[in-house]
């Protein structure tokens, strides 16, 4: 059923703005309150009900003036309609369902009701998503309103109880004062918790972390607690090294691993030796070794990576994505069964990677050309590399010659301008003597 033609559910709506602005008697708790479980019926309910008397007549007055405004928005968004496909040009209709993946006819109006029933769905979500935004803002705004005037309520009580306790014994006076105090603290704290609570978690993580937490771990995780691991792995600033070899750790724990170092930036090293991992886990990395360029050491030995078609295509994209990953220096195929083809593949893409050098392939039955084409690839790779870190090193040295010779000449001229700075003290000071013995003469 189309949201924009039910009549019903628009004049709800409609009764719902008008109702918004009348003053209520009670005040709900909203508290417990989910817009997004909730029919029409009780939204409307509910939103006419959180309505709150201010006793401020100007910030009341303008309260209203400025929903009814938002109302008059929503009321418009509710009335519009979707686009009409059949006023498309031809180009423009076939554009239009290329983008969402649907093959055109050819025939003009069997196209056009095809894209207009997306158009349809695409609207009714967009409005529904509108009306849900709406609905929650309001609820949190009366929700405001409401523990705003429960402070002020409060206030004013202690305020009236502190005024008659003036006139009783002055020991009660003291101790009730003292309660008084107590409960305003208590009060404070309660909305300091609630603004500053999770800040201070996460702070004091941080802090803990950075005291305590290795940088190297070696974790016993299972097919779950894998899971976790790679979550908090993703956003980590921290550890440098992950070894959890030798678990028996299933495929899909293995692809959580890999996944995690598509936002992970610190982490170097893997041993992930000894598990279950196959097709999954090959896709997993291969998609983060793409984009990851600070990862560098990865140990699979032991692994079934390849023992199906959807293996052997796996491992196809993580040769593929070593053409293009350009931090990884050393990586362990050890006995994982990738076979002649995977060899084959492993060769045909080594040639375009400059970065890694040691690469260990025994026992998964490579044809010998293609292990000659990976050894020399291999070694042209070492030789770059050690010329890379000799003019990297060489680099260093001018910077730090560099650096010392301009704190060498920094602290000439300062030396310089402290000479120049004492030659013209002494200069003023040989002028007044001699001012002071012509003085004397005279």
């Amino acid at each position: 059923m189309d949201f924009l033609r039910n009549e019903t559910l628009l004049s709800h709506f409609q009764d719902l703005i008008e109702g918004i602005d009348e003053e209520p008697t009670d005040e709900p708790d909203l508290s417990t309150t989910d817009p997004a479980t909730m029919d029409i019926q009780d939204m409307i309910q509910l939103l006419s009900d959180s309505n709150i008397n201010g006793n401020d007549n100007n910030q009341l007055q303008t309260s209203r003036n400025r929903n009814k405004t938002d109302n008059k928005e929503l009321l418009l968004l509710l009335q519009q309609k979707p686009l009409n496909a059949t006023t498309l040009n031809p180009s423009t209709l076939k554009s239009e369902l290329e983008k969402r993946n649907i093959p055109p006819r050819g025939f003009f109006y069997d196209d056009a009701k095809h894209l207009q029933e997306c158009l349809d769905r695409e609207h009714e979500e967009y409005i529904e998503e509108k009306k849900r935004e709406w609905i929650e803002a309001l609820v949190a705004t009366r929700k405001e309103r409401i523990e705003k005037r429960r402070r002020e309520w409060m206030e004013k009580e202690m305020e009236e109880e502190r005024t008659e306790i003036m006139e009783r014994d002055e020991r009660v006076r003291d101790w009730l004062e003292l309660q008084f105090r107590l409960r305003e603290m208590r009060m404070k704290e309660e909305q300091m918790k609630k603004e500053t609570k999770q800040c201070e978690k996460r702070k004091e993580e941080e802090s803990m972390m950075a005291a305590v937490a290795p940088r190297n771990y070696r974790i016993n995780v299972n097919a779950f607690s894998a899971r976790s691991l790679a979550k908090f792995l993703w956003s980590d600033t921290w550890i440098l090294s992950i070894d959890v070899s030798n678990m028996n750790l299933p495929d899909s724990a293995g692809a959580y691993l890999c996944r995690a170092l598509k936002g992970n930036s610190t982490l170097i090293k893997y041993e992930l030796g000894g598990n279950e991992f196959s097709s999954k886990t090959c896709k997993s990395l291969a998609e983060s070794l793409e984009v990851n360029g600070t990862f560098s050491s990865m140990n699979l030995e032991g692994n079934p990576l390849v023992v199906d078609e959807e293996g052997k295509e796996s491992f196809e994209m993580l040769s593929r994505s070593l053409a293009k990953n350009s931090g990884l220096v050393f990586l362990s195929l050890w006995m994982c069964g990738v076979g002649v083809e995977g060899g084959r593949a492993l060769a045909r893409n080594i040639v375009e990677n400059t970065t890694l050098v040691s690469l260990e392939v025994g026992y998964n039955n490579f044809d010998n050309s293609d292990v000659m084409v990976l050894r020399k690839q291999l070694e042209l790779n070492r030789t770059k590399r050690t010329k890379k870190l000799a003019k990297e090193a060489e680099n260093a040295n001018q910077a730090r010659k560099k650096e010392e010779e301009h704190i060498k000449s920094l602290m000439e001229m300062e030396k310089k301008e402290s000479e120049e700075k004492w030659l013209q003290e002494q200069k003023i000071v040989r002028a007044n003597e001699r001012r002071l013995e012509m003085e004397r003469q005279q």
